[in-house]
């Protein structure tokens, strides 16, 4: 997700991330694409404002996305196993599969009946 100042972008995708950028003090305005892991964007948010008072933020995650995480999130905690199917160059279902694999840790992800 970028973050941007008045003259630069700058790009993370975790709150680890962000907390090695030096910020310089500058005002943050945050932009999260709509396929942005929810909990680590709320995380990231939860950080910036405790820094930042004023920081702007553009949230544009959907609540299809936001609902299909949440679901995913739960169903994998009483999974033994998950298998997350979709495109390998797509953001979104990269982003349920790590969602998944850190509740359930035999998460697969397959994109065709082949896999």
């Amino acid at each position: 997700m970028p973050i941007k100042f008045l003259r630069e972008e700058k790009k993370f995708s975790s709150l680890e991330e962000l907390k090695a950028i030096d910020l310089q003090g500058k005002l943050p305005i945050l932009c999260a694409q709509t396929t942005q892991n929810l909990v680590e964007f709320k995380k990231i948010k939860k950080f910036l404002k405790k820094l930042y008072t004023n920081a702007i933020f553009f949230d544009t995650i959907c609540s299809v996305t936001e609902n299909r995480q949440y679901e995913a999130i739960e169903l994998a905690k009483r999974s033994d196993a998950m298998i997350v199917i979709g495109g390998k160059e797509s953001s979104n279902t990269e982003k349920l599969y790590k969602l998944c694999k850190e509740s359930c840790p035999k998460t697969l992800w397959i994109e065709t009946a082949a896999e």
